[in-house]
């Protein structure tokens, strides 16, 4: 181990979009992924580096000892069989993460982490070694047309819960009014306060089942994978620009990659 990585914290944890192990070095910009795409299973938390996400870290301290650290209470990370949430380990330590048991070798990562600190500077979650491209982008415009089109179609069922809400008020209004303007006729005012009360239920059970919330979450975990640079070194999530001003940049923010619409 070099000196210079004495001091640092190396985050370890799933690549978004292609499922590689992804290792970076907090406070740094690059980043760098280790083995093949869908290599590393969804049981293993995902690595966002520029937020401080990850499945779990190795911190090195100024002597050279090493602390793994397990960052979720959801997640699992096991040491020599064991689980863990933070235990001294060396390089001869067998790792395991997530409840899939997946394997990693601490002396790789530990090489992977050197190798990231001599390249060095480069734009954030830039992944060493990435390519010039050109990189065909056109299978984004369908990635976002399914996101903004499910996400569209959440919004609306929302908004129609919510005005479902307000006929209840409506119609007991209206009964109120009957019967007070003209009581001979108060069988139809008990018609509209039972249907506002029918309706009210209605609305409680649709809120009550609505898993708008839930969808949502799902739905932008699973744009975040796909909306991702198509150079395969980088794969970096692409934000929530739309494809239409996405398309109007030659290449990738992050990699420097070219892109094309072929």
């Amino acid at each position: 181990m070099t000196d210079a990585l004495k001091g640092k914290t190396i985050l370890i944890g799933k690549e978004p979009g292609q499922g590689r192990l992804l290792i970076a070095i907090k406070g740094m910009p690059k980043i760098a992924t280790l083995g093949q795409i869908s290599s590393v299973p969804n049981s293993v938390s995902r690595c966002k580096p520029a937020e401080g996400v990850a499945h779990c870290q190795i911190e090195v301290d100024q002597a050279g000892n090493m602390t793994l650290t397990n960052l979720k209470a959801q997640n699992v990370t096991f040491v020599n069989g064991t689980e863990i949430m933070s235990k001294r380990i060396d390089t001869a330590s067998a790792i395991t993460l997530g409840k899939d048991r997946f394997g990693i070798n601490v002396t790789e990562i530990i090489n992977t982490a050197q190798k990231i600190l001599t390249v060095g500077g480069g734009g954030v979650g830039e992944n060493i070694g990435t390519g010039s491209g050109p990189y065909s982008i056109k299978h984004l415009k369908n990635v976002w047309d399914d996101y903004s089109g499910s996400l569209k179609q959440i919004k609306i069922r929302q908004k129609n819960i919510g005005l479902l809400a307000s006929i209840p008020i409506a119609f007991s209004m209206l009964g109120g009014l009957i019967a007070g303007v003209a009581p001979e006729i108060r069988s139809f005012a008990l018609v509209f306060t039972g249907i506002a009360l029918v309706v009210m239920l209605i609305g409680f059970y649709k809120r009550f089942t609505d898993k708008s919330i839930e969808e949502t979450e799902q739905l932008n975990e699973k744009f975040q994978d796909r909306y991702v640079c198509p150079n395969p070194k980088c794969h970096h999530f692409l934000g929530n620009q739309p494809y239409n001003i996405l398309r109007q940049n030659k290449n990738c923010p992050y990699c420097k990659c070219q892109w094309t619409e072929e």
